[in-house]
């Protein structure tokens, strides 16, 4: 069965968004460790700072509290809170836009596939619960 040509552009979409939203991510965590002159993924809690986008603002900070003796900033402080805060909330905007788009090709692509395969309602409900 040959696919349509489209799903080649929605691949490379997707392929797309997925670099951009890394290429956001990777940009906010450089940004951080250039202001509190620590990698990140070197301090206690690492996993919280690198999936900031779901950890949120709260979570972060709490990292960087906890860590706040190996930082050349004080966390603490409600400038340094607020600068993180701004860069945090305007980077997870645009990662959370990314994820948005990239989910709804992902659903669009999904349906072409079946249509072009003709599976039933029953056999894409089956593929779908693999992937969950």
């Amino acid at each position: 069965t040959e696919l349509p040509d489209d799903l080649d552009t929605a691949g490379s979409r997707l392929h797309e968004l997925v670099a951009l939203a890394e290429r956001e991510r990777s940009g906010f965590l450089d940004w951080l460790s250039s202001i509190i002159g620590a990698r990140p993924r070197d301090l206690a809690g690492a996993e919280a700072l690198t999936n900031y986008s779901q950890t949120g603002l709260d979570g972060v900070l709490a990292v960087l509290d906890k860590n706040a003796g190996r930082l050349t900033i004080d966390p603490r402080r409600r400038a340094e809170r607020e600068r993180i805060s701004q860069e945090l909330t305007e980077s997870t905007g645009r990662v959370t836009g990314l994820d948005a788009e990239r989910a709804l090709l992902e659903r669009d692509v999904d349906a072409a596939v079946y249509d072009a395969y003709g599976l039933s309602a029953a056999q894409q409900a089956r593929v779908a619960s693999e992937y969950q």
